[in-house]
């Protein structure tokens, strides 16, 4: 599907006026340059490229669109900082109260229900704010491609490369938002895990102690040491009792948005524990540092080629025999496994960086001095003289992010890596040198891969979000260390995903009808297991994270579909009459909107806005609708006049009115054969002309009506002489002063067709009805007016022309 017919749905919707004009644009690249076109060619012996034109214009264009979507940017980021930091007060507020309201639960309970939905609905908007931005960069690189490919230039792109998009306007730093965000979120967890269970961490810490170290414990205790201990750890520590591991492939152009989504429910490993070990929560929010950069991680797999590929042991993620791990820093790590099917054993040995060829070469000898790193390298080379059938199967290279849940605890939790810029390549032993930078034989794989491990007995909120989204592909049975050794070993089995490794994983996301997820003070979603029960954050296995209601269902839809899942026992009782809660309607977002707070009774107000208040301008308009109704009664009350008038000259003159109606009266009880006319009357109530005849008029109103008659007669005749005067201007002016004869046959054309629709306005507003004569006189006239008229503007007309040629 094309990326112009699906902007709209990628972007987000009600952000739609703010897109870039991807299809507008390339239709005019296409008619600029297409064979119908008159396309520009080269001139020899001028430096200027022949498509300067059209770049120019283009750059113009390109560059007002970017820095209007990059306003829109800023101005949302700024909304985000803004209501983060009314957050960051808020929940710090609640932690200040947590004493002075311990009496009352139930107040606390739905203050940080509140802070709850406000922090669902901030991460809605940094994901929408990043999916916008995201969609807005793709966008712009298509059609500098579509550009690229009509005109086969390429300045353009390296014009904006360097003017325009080199300001960063549309590289946002959401992640820091989600992060500080997510802080804030462990702060409620914590604020409301102990109002209901009070000391329910420090149990859990001291029951941990007396019983066998958990699987999320092993790994907590080795993420402490580093990244690369980390690495290690999720990797071969065995899974526990309830367990599970997914991985997705993630397309590149959907990556930053991914990012967001998993930091949503995760945090960075470079971030401080404080949900888990800072028992004050004094500090939580204010040590909030952005994540750091991904760093570059090199694997090193040994193994029988043979053996890990019947090896279907799965006491952990990884089946490897040993594995290498280096990056840049000083100290490198080696895992060894004791190659038992049955067994779950695993090493972890800390080398030098400068002794890491020395163990992993059989050749060389081992390091003579007395040390740790020393001791390890000697276990390393017993290790591989044991297994003479070990050698270098692959050598993988990533950039990887090491994220954990936001409510890890002792017994269960969630890990994760996201892995990018991956490749694979064969081992060589020159690669261990610090100044070896070769990428012969480099094979890179085309998506970046998250893999996420948890230790719980229920998927992970974070795992639903990503089987849910349009993010990311779930592939089923892939590892990162079995492509590394398929990509040297292309022979093996076909794994199962290898197909899909041929297809675009990209999709076009759902345009869901849902409301705003609201959270209930006793039970919600979490991003990882949570050991704190019944939580606000904690999962819920009958719900996901796309289980919401649409919001164009209405309540006895709702309610219709209740009662039909529940149980038949339930139809033998009697029906009863609910009243209906009122739906939440969704709103804009405002630091006030909610005066009732417990929090800020002082600065609490209302803002007023009167629903009958006349918009601006009303009254003038009013007035001018009123003018126009009065002036359409009188054109009616006239016209009415015109057709009645020679029923009233008809008319008996010694009749008196009452004995005409009571005449009328008696003829309707008489029969219904002959009904009787009704009396008309005109717009808002005005009696018709034909009631008005029957009136006397006094002197004074005749002498009026005179008056009127003669004017509009004189009308008429300075018409005909301002057309008389402008025609004959229009003959015998002089052709130099050409400008001064068309302006004032026109004036002269204008002013007599004014006077003409005054005459007729007076006589239509005439009180005296009008003779044949009259009427026939007023017709011609106006007809001649009119074609005399129409016969000076065309001579006008001619004369320009004529002029112009």
């Amino acid at each position: 599907m094309k990326f112009g017919e699906t902007l709209y749905q990628r972007s987000v919707p009600k952000w739609a006026a703010y897109n870039l004009n991807y299809n507008e644009l390339k239709k005019l690249i296409k008619q600029r340059t297409t064979n119908g076109a008159a396309a520009p060619v080269p001139i020899p012996g001028q430096s200027d490229h022949r498509w300067s034109l059209l770049e120019d214009e283009f750059y113009g264009i390109l560059k007002e669109q970017y820095d209007n979507i990059g306003m829109f940017l800023r101005s949302k980021y700024g909304e985000t900082e803004r209501r983060l930091a009314y957050l960051d007060k808020t929940v710090k507020s609640a932690k200040r109260a947590a004493k002075q309201y311990a009496a009352r639960p139930s107040l606390q309970a739905r203050r940080y229900q509140r802070l709850a939905q406000e922090a669902e609905s901030i991460g809605e908007d940094i994901q929408a704010l990043s999916r916008f931005a995201t969609v807005q960069k793709i966008a712009f690189r298509k059609i500098l491609k579509k550009y690229r490919k009509w005109t086969n230039s390429d300045t353009l792109r390296a014009r904006l490369e360097v003017g325009v998009f080199c300001d960063g306007q549309l590289e946002l730093n959401v992640s820091e938002q989600m992060q500080h965000l997510a802080a804030q979120i462990s702060v409620v967890e914590r604020l409301q895990a102990d109002l209901f269970q009070p000391g329910s961490h420090d149990q859990g810490q001291n029951l941990s102690t007396t019983k066998i170290e958990s699987p999320v414990s092993r790994i907590t205790k080795h993420a402490q040491a580093g990244a690369l201990h980390f690495d290690a750890a999720v990797a071969s520590v065995p899974f526990g009792e309830a367990a599970g591991t997914a991985t997705y492939w993630i397309h590149m152009d959907d990556l930053e948005e991914a990012k967001v989504l998993l930091l949503r429910y995760m945090r960075d490993l470079n971030l401080p524990d404080t949900l888990l070990r800072n028992h004050s929560m004094d500090n939580v929010t204010e040590d909030v540092t952005p994540p750091a950069s991904e760093r570059s991680v090199s694997t090193c797999y040994f193994d029988n080629v043979y053996r890990f590929v019947q090896d279907q042991s799965t006491h952990s993620p990884s089946k490897i025999a040993m594995c290498a791990l280096w990056s840049h820093e000083k100290e490198a790590l080696i895992t060894l496994s004791d190659m038992s099917p049955k067994s779950d054993h695993n090493s972890t040995l800390a080398i030098r960086r400068k002794d890491l060829q020395a163990a992993l070469d059989r050749d060389l000898p081992a390091p003579k001095e007395r040390s740790s790193s020393a001791a390890n390298v000697s276990t390393v080379k017993d290790f591989l003289s044991q297994h003479r059938d070990l050698k270098a199967l692959a050598l993988q290279e990533t950039r990887r992010l090491r994220l954990v849940g936001l409510n890890n605890s002792a017994e269960v939790g969630t890990f994760a890596t996201l892995d990018t810029n991956v490749s694979f390549r064969p081992f060589n032993k020159d690669i261990l040198k610090a100044s070896n930078n070769d990428i012969v034989d480099q094979q890179p794989f085309p998506h970046a891969v998250l893999q996420i491990r948890w230790e719980f007995g229920r998927k992970p909120e974070v795992v639903r979000a990503f089987d849910t989204t349009h993010l990311a592909e779930r592939v089923t049975g892939f590892a990162l260390e079995a492509a590394a050794i398929r990509s040297q070993y292309p022979d093996l089995v076909k794994p199962c995903w290898l197909p899909l490794l041929t297809k675009d994983i990209r999709k076009v996301p759902v345009q869901s009808r849902r409301t705003r997820r609201t959270t209930e003070p006793a039970s919600g979603t979490t991003s990882g297991p949570s050991s704190t029960g019944d939580s606000i954050f904690s999962a819920v296995p009958e719900h996901s994270a796309g289980s919401e209601t649409s919001p164009v269902t209405s309540v006895n839809d709702l309610r219709l579909a209740q009662s039909t899942s529940e149980p038949t026992t339930r139809k033998k009782k009697k029906a009863r009459i609910d009243a209906e809660s009122p739906t939440r309607t969704a709103r804009y977002y405002s630091e006030y909107d909610d005066p009732g707070s417990e929090l800020y009774q002082q600065e609490a107000y209302t803002i007023y806005i009167d629903p009958d208040a006349e918009a601006l301008g009303m009254a003038t308009l009013k007035k001018i609708r009123a003018s126009a109704q009065k002036t359409l009664n009188q054109l009616w009350t006239t016209t009415g006049a015109n057709k009645s008038g020679g029923a009233s000259e008809r008319s008996p003159l010694l009749t008196d009115r009452s004995s005409a109606d009571e005449g009328e009266q008696s003829s309707e009880s008489d029969g219904e054969t002959a009904p009787s006319r009704p009396k008309h009357k005109g717009l808002k109530g005005h009696i018709r002309p034909a009631e008005r005849y029957r009136m006397r008029l006094s002197r004074r109103q005749r002498g009026f009506e005179r008056t009127r008659s003669r004017m509009s007669a004189g009308l008429v005749i300075l018409s005909y002489v301002l057309l008389l005067m402008s025609a004959t201007l229009l003959a015998t002016g002089r052709r130099k002063e050409y400008l001064e004869v068309d302006v004032g046959a026109t004036i002269g054309v204008v002013v007599s067709f004014i006077c003409m629709l005054l005459s007729l306005g007076i006589v239509y507003t005439r009180k005296t009805p009008m003779a044949r004569v009259e009427k026939v006189a007023i017709i011609l006239a106006t007809a001649m007016n009119v074609l005399l008229t129409a016969a000076v503007v065309v001579g006008i007309i001619q004369k320009a022309e004529r002029r112009k040629q």
